[in-house]
């Protein structure tokens, strides 16, 4: 038997000090990679939450313009109008005057006086139904929207998409 035969007979796999290296540097790339990874994932999330909240503007944007939502005249004031707010998972990373709110993920509201619909809006800390239920109508799905950023000092933890009145009309 040659020494070549003998080799292959003894070998039963790796050494210990063998998967020790494989592993050693398996650690090494993983930690190099890992923050690059959670920065595109944390990038990911932010363009998913732009995309939403473009959409969603794009409706309020339509239906101001098609009447659907409308500004009485008496109310026009800059700033005035309707909006719905994002937030990361639930309303505790809401703005703080709505933590004692009613809501999931997601805030319907319009000004006081603003007409969704055929509704007239009781004012911004009534959840606006009308519009919730526009969007829905439009295909955003109310009861699974919200921002899915991480929050933080690289993300953030709601989003307001608002349409209002401004001073040229």
């Amino acid at each position: 038997m040659g020494r070549k035969d003998r080799i292959r007979l003894n070998s039963k796999g790796f050494s210990l000090v063998e998967l020790i290296i494989v592993i050693a540097i398996m650690a090494v790339l993983a930690g190099t990679i890992a923050p690059a990874l959670i920065k595109y994932l944390e990038k990911s999330r932010k363009t998913t939450d732009m995309s939403n909240a473009t959409e969603i503007e794009k409706i309020l944007v339509r239906c101001f313009v098609e009447g659907y939502i409308d500004i009485p005249e008496a109310k026009r004031t800059v700033g005035y109008g309707a909006w719905v707010m994002l937030c990361n998972k639930d309303k505790k990373n809401a703005p703080t005057p709505y933590h004692n709110r009613n809501f999931s993920g997601v805030w319907c509201g319009a000004d006081a006086g603003v007409i969704v619909g055929d509704v007239e809006s009781q004012g911004d800390w009534n959840y606006c139904t009308e519009l919730a239920d526009l969007l829905n109508e439009e295909g955003i799905n109310i009861n699974s929207a919200r921002s899915y950023s991480r929050g933080g000092d690289d993300g953030w933890d709601w989003i307001i998409i608002q349409v209002c009145y401004n001073s040229e009309g």
